[in-house]
């Protein structure tokens, strides 16, 4: 977790890979409310840098930490409303599968949606970084 002078906080999934890139940059957490941050994806080439909101930090916290500790299960963050998500899924040989959607609805909708494997050593710091922004 990086903090910026303004106290805006960047949560970086560490695929160890640039072309496997998902981060939350200035993420603002109005605690009942929810989140919101400007999720930034490299998927081997496919891009997107918008805005995004989720309000299940929480949920979101203890499913990773499951997975963590179990190499099973998945963890959602999004919101209630919205059809945009991150998703983490556990799946074999300690790989996870990173994937996820994202919507503009305008004149004309646009969307994309993501997907790569990356390895569990990924979680410890989405744990510790989810965890200080529930503190």
């Amino acid at each position: 977790m990086k903090i910026r002078a303004n106290n805006m906080v960047t949560i970086e999934f560490d695929t160890k890979d640039n072309h496997k890139k998902v981060v939350l940059k200035d993420i603002e957490n109005f605690k009942s409310a929810g989140c919101r941050a400007r999720l930034i994806v490299n998927s081997n080439g496919f891009m997107c840098d918008r805005p995004f909101e989720f309000d299940n930090t929480e949920e979101f916290l203890d499913k990773i930490k499951s997975i963590k500790d179990t190499l099973q299960g998945e963890a959602k963050l999004s919101e209630g409303y919205s059809d945009n998500y991150i998703l983490l899924k556990a799946s074999s040989l300690g790989h996870i599968e990173i994937t996820g959607q994202v919507f503009k609805f305008d004149d004309i909708d646009q969307s994309l949606e993501f997907g790569f494997v990356t390895d569990q050593t990924c979680l410890d710091a989405l744990v510790s970084d989810f965890s200080k922004l529930v503190e």
